[in-house]
């Protein structure tokens, strides 16, 4: 199966997989055809598992995240599902980014409900709004 590969700088947005990051980071896809569906939920585990077991040169895990638009949802992390894992790295930035959007609503006149009604999903009320 390909791999596509991209080096980022560093983000500063509140909700990037990159924020931290301050070498960079390298974001890999891969690649895969409609014929590959029956193996590719194991497949994506297990390629998942080697990434998510890489550490840095203290023995610490690397701060690995997916981007929010790719496929994460069913799969796990160090036998967790991705969404707690996810609700644990991001357990600052979280609540930052719902003060950031509260500011921006006292602003403009309207209100996180608004928000969560027009952009999210089941899975983003679940991780996103769930703690608004």
């Amino acid at each position: 199966m390909p791999l596509e590969m991209r080096i980022t700088g560093p983000s500063k947005a509140t909700l990037s997989p990159y924020k931290g990051h301050n070498l960079g980071s390298a974001s890999i896809e891969v690649l895969t055809l409609e014929v590959m569906n029956e193996i590719w939920p194991a497949y994506a585990q297990e390629v998942l598992d080697k990434w998510m077991d890489l550490k840095d040169r203290d023995g610490n895990y690397l701060s690995t995240r997916p981007h929010w638009a790719k496929e994460w949802a069913p799969y796990k992390v160090r036998g967790q599902p991705m969404i707690d894992y996810l609700r644990d790295t991001y357990s600052v930035a979280i609540p930052e980014f719902h003060k950031h959007l509260e500011l921006i609503s006292a602003r403009q006149g309207w209100k996180l409900e608004d928000a969560r009604k027009r952009f999210s999903n089941e899975l983003f009320d679940e991780l996103i709004y769930k703690q608004a």
